[in-house]
């Protein structure tokens, strides 16, 4: 007798985009045993949709935004932020023209590559890459490399030189532009001083409305991150709700914490964060540190201890 097809467990929620009902997946959480590399989020999903015969993408930027944005439904999987949206970017120092390749080079980490091709001689863009998949990446020795034609690329014109508050590239949701005073469509972008070669963040809580008007393309590519899935209507018989853990289980006379309006795999990541941008003190700003920190705060502030 053949066995039953094990089913992917995922938290899903849907939602509505232009008249289509979208539905989106955490596949992988952001905390201590899930979260997952910045560039190795694509080959998360590929493994997955090898594993189960689904057609999982990685979540698009356009959804994300609307998701962050538009809805309350990110609520109901809000254990996944920091997540990346599925598209490449890649931008040069500002001011400086690109050159036939564009080079992200972060003191312990691999170094990470993408041609510019025609784009060659061009100043002030960045360059998206639609749909970036596992595929895209690869490894060249001890560089990693999106090997991707030029002729994928949109090209988003007048992209920033400094972090700051900026209206959405209606092709990509990436901020562009001169500055604008903060409004609900206005994006806080946060970018590197150097070049930079990655995928774009949403989703961190250590900035800007909780995070869900930030739009950071700055992380490393070892920095940790959950990872949220479109799921297609053809994979829903594939996909069952997690199971829920067993309440009657002993809990070894620990001390439970409840925090209002903070789950315990968000708390997990706030103290992950804050450890990170304590480590990393010569790259994130004080704000940053600071925000981390008094978010920890607040939440204790509202917790009531019980044995």
């Amino acid at each position: 007798m053949t066995e039953p097809a094990r089913k992917l467990q995922m938290k899903t929620t849907t939602f509505a985009l232009n008249s289509k009902l979208i539905t989106v997946g955490i596949l992988r959480k952001f905390n201590d045993r899930e979260r997952t590399p910045l560039l190795e989020t694509p080959g998360a999903v590929k493994a997955a949709n090898s594993e189960y015969g689904t057609n999982l993408k990685l979540i698009s930027h356009r959804v994300l935004n609307h998701l962050l944005t538009k809805t309350s439904n990110w609520k109901e999987v809000r254990e996944v932020f920091p997540c990346v949206a599925g598209e490449g970017m890649a931008y040069e120092k500002s001011g400086t023209k690109l050159g036939n390749q564009i080079v992200f080079a972060e003191e312990g980490e691999s170094r990470v590559i993408i041609s510019t091709g025609k784009y060659k001689g061009k100043k002030g863009i960045a360059l998206v890459v639609p749909e970036l998949i596992a595929d895209d990446i690869q490894k060249d020795g001890n560089d990693i490399v999106l090997a991707v034609s030029d002729t994928r690329f949109v090209v988003v014109p007048n992209f920033p030189s400094v972090d700051g508050w900026y209206l959405p590239h209606e092709g990509t949701g990436i901020p562009n532009g001169k500055k604008v005073e903060y409004s609900n469509e206005a994006r806080y972008l946060r970018r590197r001083d150097s070049s930079y070669v990655g995928l774009p963040v949403r989703g961190d809580y250590n900035y800007v409305d909780n995070g869900r008007q930030g739009v950071f393309a700055n992380y490393r590519p070892s920095g940790s991150l959950g990872v949220a899935v479109e799921v297609p209507e053809g994979d829903a018989a594939k996909i069952e709700a997690p199971t829920a853990p067993d309440a009657t289980q002993e809990t070894d006379k620990k001390i439970v914490i409840e925090i209002a309006d903070v789950s315990a795999d968000e708390l997990s990541g706030l103290l992950e964060r804050f450890r990170q941008n304590l480590e990393t003190l010569g790259y994130v700003s004080r704000e940053g540190v600071v925000a981390s920190g008094r978010t920890i705060e607040m939440a204790f502030d509202k917790a009531d201890a019980k044995k």
